[in-house]
Order: C-alpha cells, then structure tokens, then sequence
C-alpha cells in the first residue's frame, strides 16, 4: 500500500533534540526561580498552561467556536515549517498519553507528506526519538477538505495506527495498541504539533488553522496569550 513518508526525517530528529534540551534548560531555571521565590522573589510557573509557538505559527482571529486559533504554515522561506510545542508532566511514559484531537482546518492546499502531525518524543535510552501520528484522512493521510473545520476524534483509539519508524522494530502502520506494548514504558520528554510539507505543493505553501486541541483530558486554545519561540 503506498504511503508517504516524510522528508527530513534526519532534520525532524534534531529539532525533538532541540525541544529537549530547551526544555531541560527551562526546568532548570524554574528550579532556581522557585529558590528564589524563597527568598522574596517572583518564581516563574512551573508548567506552561499554553502551548509555544515557534517556526511559522501565529494566533489567528478565525477559531472553531473560539474567537482564535493557531495558523501554523510552511513554506520556501525560512525555517520552513510552523508548529506548536507543548509541556509534558515529568514522569509521563508513551503508555499514558491515551488521547490526541483537535480541530483542523486546511486553508492552503491539503495534507500531505506527513503534514500536519502530532510528534510524541521519546527518551529510548539511546537518544531522543519521535513516535508520529498523522492528521487526515487515512490510509495515505492525503486529500484534506480546503477551508472546512473538521475534528480529528481521538488520534489514539484502538482503530488508529501511528508511524514508529524511528524506534527500533517500528512500523508506519503501527498499531496504537501494538505501539504501546513495544514502547508504553518510554519517557515522554516533548509533544509538538507540526506543519512543514510546503514543499510538496507547486506553490510551496501549506496552511492550517488549528484549535481545541486535547492532550489527554487537557484543552488548549487560544483566547490567552500565547508566547512565541521563533
């Protein structure tokens, strides 16, 4: 069955590495924030109740039954890709993130080369990998609606698969049950939502508007100020 597999695995790979160690950096200054706080000072919080923009993402005024959503783009111009990251609870595995769903609406071209996707970084004991699962509709991920709000449902139901092929004994079509009895117990160090196939149209452009996003039992949109890391 034919199936697209993304470009840049390799350069997708060093950016979970980045999102790693720029998020060890911040546990550590809230570390010290807090010991701070002991003394009088204004700590910071230690978990982010919103998730970062970086890349080509900006809040939109068009939300889905919200006054705003994410735009998170692609194109030839530089970096190339847009996306949101989000703060993990320390002690999280692969096992317990049991829901993935969000509102999507494709406002230029379509989904496609694994374009738009949740990435699930995991520590497997030999460096930071990505578990991935794809947004539209399956088996190719390919042949979104332009302009038409529509939730994804549950990302990580028994019936959904997810791409393990950055693990060891992974596969594109995994099962998501299968995928947890192989890695459930992997430390989940990052989540990010990611928009970078511009390439694969003729104009080099993709678009997508996101809102309502679920992580498990958690909701994130975007009526509060949302902070950006370019």
């Amino acid at each position: 069955m034919e199936h697209y597999y993304p470009a840049n695995s390799f350069a997708r790979q060093l950016r979970a590495v980045y999102f790693f160690i720029k998020r060890r950096v911040l546990q550590y200054v809230t570390v010290l924030s807090a010991g701070a706080m002991i003394w009088g000072s204004v700590a910071m919080p230690a978990v982010a109740s919103t998730p970062t923009l970086f890349g080509n993402a900006a809040i939109s005024n068009t939300g889905y039954g919200t006054g705003h959503s994410a735009r998170l783009s692609s194109s030839n111009s530089a970096p190339g890709y847009g996306g949101l990251d989000f703060s993990i609870p320390p002690g999280t595995t692969f096992e317990d993130v049991q829901t993935l769903s969000l509102d999507y609406n494709i406002t230029d071209d379509d989904c496609k080369a694994g374009s738009p996707r949740f990435q699930i970084n995991v520590d497997t004991g030999k460096g930071i990998r990505n578990i991935l699962v794809y947004i539209g509709p399956e088996p190719k991920y390919t042949g979104c609606t332009q302009n038409t709000w529509k939730n994804t449902g549950n990302l990580l139901s028994s019936s959904k698969s997810v791409d393990t092929t950055q693990l060891a004994g992974g596969t594109f079509y995994d099962p998501y049950s299968a995928a947890v009895s192989k890695y459930g117990s992997m430390p989940v160090v990052g989540m990010q939502l990611m928009v970078d196939s511009g390439y694969a149209f003729p104009d080099n452009e993709e678009t997508v508007l996101v809102d309502n996003v679920f992580i498990n039992q958690t909701p994130y949109t975007f009526e509060t100020k949302v902070s950006k890391d370019n």
